[in-house]
């Protein structure tokens, strides 16, 4: 799609039904007077989230011992790999090559990425900059389908006041200042390279659409799934025990579903130029929904269970705190588009079908980071390629596609952007209004994958042994976390497991084979944090791994 083609907002989203392709809800007669409300809309809902995140609501108890948080200084961390060779040596060659056509008509981008790859060249000692101040006209970026110009003076004035402005003062590289820091900033320029709020342009959306090749047995799997699932009777069964079954083999579908990553393994540029064809790297471990058990670092299912056994046996709505009635939710803090967000929609549905919560929000990024993860457009991607594989020689697809549309259109799915996620913030630091969202609506948030996950851990060199419900008491609502392990930051893991992992995977650490499913309730807090943090131990565990498996 081109940056200046109208792209419909989410709720205009397509399906095919057996016999015709029609619209979610309605379709614009005029689609400018369509894009200019929903840009004024988007605006409004923009500056809001910035507004917000000028003054962060601090949910950590201000007397917790917390432990360093990660830089990229140390050679033979995975982090020193990350900052030092592969963002550049992998993820910015690629973006180069795959965006080959677009940087030669607009030679200020290639100017701007080729200034970034010159930086990450000497990344030791280049130190971070400001971002430079908006360049476009309020003209050109309505003329380009463009964030308002105010939305991006605002993302680069916070960036450059509430996050960079420390590091940029003390004179920090991009190896000496926060890894989760430079990495983000690393992506915003990225972002800044390619011009994206004024050209909205994804410079991995070939990665992204490659990603759902090969996925097309997973979809019929879900739907002959469902077709199981309700039966002769038409709706989920009220057996507990094929309903555990059913949900813990969603639950472990989402998190294989996380093993898929393009910022790590990304589709060759072949697989990404072709439309259509085979499974690809991105797309070859799908679809399986029966985790090792042996890889399973930490496994809080029965407790998560637990709590849903008492979600539906307690009914659909509760009350808030001013007595008003109000839906329960589940929001899914999305982690990559393609193949992973399939699997977390399979899970939604389950959520849905057994009355466990009676909405479903995904909250996704709001411009282009890590390669792979999910933006509004790209749920509208998958909703596309899921139209293509409903066929009438597919009448499972066909049956499940209709489920999910009429989700979307009754409100049930919700698919929602927001800038703090794509910030490098500890999640125990949150904008007033997405904390209160969180507690008063949230039966359940789910987290999906890596970045996510060094979020709730603050990038934070936590003690392995570190109980998951120490790390994540900030939280006001129970939280699922379900992560492959792609990095050297990690919580709630028994030291046997530790040691066996150790013992039998010397790259257990990166490369996305072991995971992780983490529950934590607000009941189960017993006071402040106190666990000791081994650093040593911790540091010697992560050097150990990372060495080994940074080539």
């Amino acid at each position: 799609m081109s940056p200046d083609t109208f792209r419909e907002p989410p709720f205009l989203l397509t399906f095919l039904e057996p016999q015709n392709l029609v619209k979610m809800t309605w379709t614009p007669k005029n689609v400018d007077s369509a894009r200019a409300s929903c840009a004024a809309d988007e605006k409004t809902r923009l500056l809001a989230q910035y507004k917000d995140m000028q003054a962060l609501r601090r949910c950590r108890q201000s007397s917790t011992v917390l432990p360093p948080v990660t830089l990229s200084d140390e050679p033979g961390t995975w982090s020193y790999d990350t900052m030092n060779s592969r963002l550049r040596n992998d993820i910015l060659k690629r973006t180069f090559a795959e965006n080959k056509e677009f940087l030669e008509t607009h030679p200020e981008c290639l100017r701007r990425l080729q200034a970034l790859d010159a930086e990450m060249a000497k990344s030791l000692t280049s130190p971070l900059q400001y971002l430079p101040e908006n360049e476009e006209s309020e003209k050109e970026a309505r003329g380009n389908n463009a964030y308002a110009v105010d939305v991006e003076s605002a993302d680069v004035r916070f960036w450059n006041s509430s996050i960079l402005a420390h590091w940029v003062e003390v004179g920090a590289t991009w190896a000496t200042a926060p890894w989760l820091i430079a990495e983000l900033f690393f992506y915003r320029r990225i972002a800044y390279a390619f011009r994206h709020f004024t050209t909205r342009y994804d410079p991995f959306e070939k990665q992204k659409l490659a990603g759902l090749r090969g996925c097309a047995p997973m979809l019929t799997r879900f739907g002959e799934s469902l077709g199981r699932m309700h039966g002769a009777a038409g709706s989920a069964s009220n057996d507990p025990l094929v309903f555990k079954a059913g949900l813990r083999s969603a639950v472990l579908g989402a998190l294989q579903g996380n093993a898929a990553d393009l910022s790590l393994w990304p589709c060759s540029h072949q697989e990404a130029e072709d439309e259509i064809g085979p499974e690809t790297s991105a797309s070859s471990t799908m679809g399986e929904d029966q985790e090792d058990a042996s890889r399973l670092l930490c496994d809080d299912f029965e407790a998560f269970f637990k709590d849903v056994q008492t979600l539906v046996a307690s009914g659909v709505s509760a009350e808030t705190r001013d007595g008003a009635t109000r839906h329960r939710t589940a929001f899914i803090f999305v982690d990559n588009a393609g193949s992973e967000v399939l699997a977390d929609m399979w899970l939604a549905c389950v959520l849905l079908e057994y009355d466990v919560v009676d909405k479903v929000v995904f909250y996704v990024k709001q411009y282009p980071i890590f390669v792979s993860d999910a933006m509004p457009k790209d749920f509208e991607l998958t909703y596309d390629w899921i139209q293509r594989q409903a066929t009438p020689e597919r009448p499972s697809v066909v049956a499940l596609a209709d489920l999910w549309r009429s989700y979307v259109e009754s409100g049930k799915w919700e698919v929602k952007a927001h800038t703090y996620f794509c910030m490098p913030f500890e999640y125990s630091d949150m904008p007033s209004k997405l904390f209160e969202e969180l507690r008063d609506s949230a039966a359940v948030v789910i987290s999906k994958g890596d970045a996510n996950y060094r979020h709730i851990l603050g990038d934070r060199a936590w003690s392995f042994q570190t109980p998951f419900s120490e790390v994540a008491q900030y939280m006001p609502c129970p939280l699922l976390a379900l992560r492959k392990l792609k990095g050297t930051i990690a919580c709630g893991i028994p030291a046997e497991k530790e040691k066996y992992a150790q013992e039998t995977d010397k790259c257990w650490m990166v490369n996305g084979k072991w995971g992780v499913i983490h529950y934590y309730t607000p009941h189960q807090q017993t006071g402040t944090a106190t666990s000791k943090h081994d650093k040593s131990n911790c540091t010697a565990a992560i050097k150990s791994a990372a060495t080994v498996c940074a080539t």
